[in-house]
């Protein structure tokens, strides 16, 4: 059982950990957690979104999945955040691609690789590369 007594500090940090806690088989807890966080800007609330829809998709909810991380790159563009929009594109690339939604998901993995590259973010582009070439990975572990 993970606590943390700052929600705010949850709400902010919760997004950037959700991923290797649901790989880990931890999608309760981080499910939990994202109830729990008090996100102070409507910019934080769709990054805890973001968190919940690693949940999903470990669950097999990939429309709701796709819905949070599209949420999450329609806010973060005209805030410029550019990895987190990132970070959603690829999301909703394995949503689409469990979906059997490819085409869209090729567009949306497409737009992920290039602002991965102008970013140098190779992990992302790794990631990337094994969505688009159909290797495992499509959804994360569930636990």
């Amino acid at each position: 059982e993970i606590s943390v007594d700052n929600l705010v500090f949850l709400a902010d940090h919760l997004p950037a950990a959700a991923e290797a806690m649901v790989s880990l088989g931890m999608a309760d807890q981080v499910e939990k957690l994202a109830r729990r966080a008090k996100p102070i800007s409507d910019w934080m609330a769709v990054r805890v979104g973001g968190a919940q829809a690693q949940v999903d998709l470990s669950r097999g909810y990939h429309a709701e999945a796709l819905t949070r991380w599209r949420a999450i790159i329609e806010a973060g563009r005209p805030l410029g955040q550019r990895f987190w929009a990132t970070l959603a594109r690829i999301g909703a690339g394995r949503a689409l691609l469990a979906l059997g939604r490819d085409d869209e998901a090729m567009k949306e993995l497409d737009l992920a690789r290039g602002d991965s590259a102008a970013m140098g973010a190779g992990r992302l582009l790794d990631q990337i590369s094994e969505l688009q070439q159909g290797s495992e990975g499509l959804v994360a572990p569930s636990g």
